[in-house]
């Protein structure tokens, strides 16, 4: 259940929603939680290597439609590490590609697929 506070989305209570009942949790549940959480709370959360996976992943989910056009590149560069475990990545990829009207997308598509077809080993 969501704190209730008012103000500034913290990390101490992003990590009150999505915390450790997640992975118990039907997923429209936690999209709901997390319909509140303003966007760059999440991709915060998302970016931050040291963070535990569920929530990275949960937290990618709950992007898709919302990603931030300043935030979009490092998502995507974060999709696209391979250091980044996949059940992360997916999630933050999908997130990414989930808005193709913006006015990046077309540049941001283009360095995604060449960055796939890198991790191919096809070009």
């Amino acid at each position: 259940m969501i704190p209730a506070m008012p103000g500034q989305w913290d990390r101490e209570r992003l990590n009150a929603v999505v915390g450790w009942d997640v992975p118990y949790l039907p997923l429209e549940a936690i999209m709901q939680l997390l319909a509140s959480v303003p966007s760059g709370a999440l991709v915060d959360l998302v970016l931050d290597g040291g963070e535990i996976r569920y929530r990275r992943a949960v937290c990618a989910r709950a992007l898709v439609g919302r990603v931030p056009d300043e935030h979009a590149t490092a998502l995507a560069d974060c999709g696209c590490d391979e250091t980044v475990p996949l059940d992360v990545r997916n999630p933050i990829l999908r997130s990414v590609l989930s808005m193709p009207d913006q006015p990046r997308s077309d540049d941001l598509l283009a360095s995604l697929s060449v960055r796939l077809r890198g991790d191919m080993g096809t070009n």
